[in-house]
């Protein structure tokens, strides 16, 4: 049986909501990674962990948001305003709960939005607080916090090989791993010991700071990290993971009932 919404009829639909109560909302960007992968990457790797997680738990998996907020001017693409992307979501997330589901998990692909994610989120539930379930998982942030040895030592990046390996794993036709040119590193150095770490951040010892920065090595390749060691095993690998920790998640928000006790 299908786990994406769209497929089913009204009475499937109402059925899940009844019996699971958890909807999955992917959500991406369509923006360039680099020369080698899709534009469609973020909410490509969004809907394929949500696609999986639907089908192994049983939660109902809405269409993706595949427009996103705009991460750098480097990465082009087709952007929304943080008010309009706020309107989306809230309005997604009304017109979800009006189907019955008032468990809600976004799974997003795209780092941008999750400020904007969690802020409409925090809204809705303050209004209706312990009657519902309002999460989000950010992909990214989940690999290197269950895969610490799978990144550690990397030129981690934007279209680097954990993006790549993931979508050799999705849709390998649309990967083009020798067509990657772009930086192993950004390296603009403002002192002895300053140095570029990511995007915008900056790291002085252990600390972080958000910096704007001219970066020409970003703009001509729209991308940057290692991707040599990337490969079709290893985003299969780490779709394993994501879909393995996120069903349990969903399994447990299944099991927990609303109204919540104070």
């Amino acid at each position: 049986m299908t786990s994406r919404v769209t497929e089913m009829t009204w009475d499937e639909v109402d059925s899940i909501a009844q019996r699971t109560g958890v909807a999955l909302i992917p959500a991406g960007s369509t923006e360039r990674h680099g020369k080698h992968l899709p534009m469609k990457t973020d909410s490509a790797t969004a809907a394929e962990v949500a696609r999986r997680v639907g089908n192994k738990t049983g939660a109902a998996v809405f269409p993706c948001l595949d427009y996103g907020i705009m991460e750098h001017p480097a990465f082009r693409g087709v952007f929304l305003a943080d008010a309009t992307y706020s309107a989306v979501v809230r309005e997604v997330c009304l017109g979800i709960q009006n189907l019955g589901f008032k468990k809600i998990l976004f799974i997003s692909g795209h780092g941008s939005n999750n400020s904007c994610i969690y802020r409409v989120l925090r809204e809705l539930y303050e209004k209706q607080p312990n009657e519902q379930l309002l999460g989000m998982a950010h992909c990214m942030t989940l690999v290197n916090q269950l895969m610490p040895d799978f990144v550690e030592g990397q030129n981690l990046g934007h279209s680097d090989f954990v993006e790549t390996s993931i979508m050799l794993a999705i849709d390998e036709k649309h990967v083009y791993p020798d067509r990657y040119a772009g930086p192993q590193r950004l390296e603009r150095k403002l002192g002895s010991e300053l140095k570029i770490v990511d995007v915008h951040l900056v790291g002085l010892d252990k600390g972080r700071i958000n910096l704007f920065h001219n970066n020409a090595e970003l703009e001509t390749h729209g991308g940057y990290g290692n991707v040599s060691n990337a490969s079709r095993e290893k985003g299969e690998n780490v779709l394993s993971v994501l879909v393995d920790f996120l069903s349990r998640l969903v399994n447990d928000m299944q099991n927990i009932q609303l109204p919540l006790s104070g």
